[in-house]
């Protein structure tokens, strides 16, 4: 069975606030994320916590994708990582604990045909955007929860080899630099 997204999860858009200088809950923001959807930074910017701004804390589960810019990347928060609210460059997508596994849809917004899909917006313009509307029309395949974790396995081993295949990378590229400056200097 298909259904679009909207269907199967609340979409909603991330939150702004003005920023503390250094303590209260973590904001997050995409120069904290690899275009792969990796943390890579823990947050740098801070809301005072209020009763508007402690109403926008992500829940377990919630996805964050990056709606505006060249990087449409998604992450799902977890409760582990603590209280965090999420900028207004994210979509903050829950979806139906019933129907769908976060990390499922995440690994859907990674697959190539989910960033084709996430591409054809805002062509020909400086800043690419997603509408929320089409956000909404985004097509998920509900499978079951067997498939769907076989899927969200699948990812997680698929990030996985990335990962090594780029510190091996970056150990051939040390490798060929120490050779190459030893010859020089000797």
């Amino acid at each position: 069975m298909k259904q679009f997204l909207h269907a199967i999860a609340q979409i909603r858009f991330g939150y702004y606030a003005p920023l503390t200088a250094d303590s209260g809950i973590p904001y997050l923001q995409s120069k904290q994320f690899d275009d792969a959807g990796n943390l890579i930074a823990l947050p740098e910017t801070f809301l005072a916590a209020d009763n508007k701004n402690t109403t926008h804390l992500l829940k377990d589960g919630d996805i964050l994708l990056a709606g505006k810019g060249s990087k449409n990347f998604a992450w799902c928060y977890h409760a582990e990582f603590g209280p965090a609210v999420a900028s207004t460059i994210f979509f903050v997508i829950t979806p139906d604990p019933k129907l769908v596994l976060p990390e499922y849809l995440v690994a859907l917004f990674h697959h190539s045909t989910g960033q084709q899909y996430f591409r054809q917006f805002g062509l020909g313009s400086n800043i690419q955007s997603i509408r929320k509307n089409e956000l909404g029309d985004f097509v998920v395949p509900v499978l079951s929860f067997d498939l769907q974790e076989k899927i969200v396995a699948l990812n997680k081993l698929h990030k996985h080899d990335i990962n090594l295949t780029l510190q091996l990378l970056q150990k051939k590229n040390d490798l060929y630099d120490s050779v190459i400056n030893n010859l020089i200097n000797n």
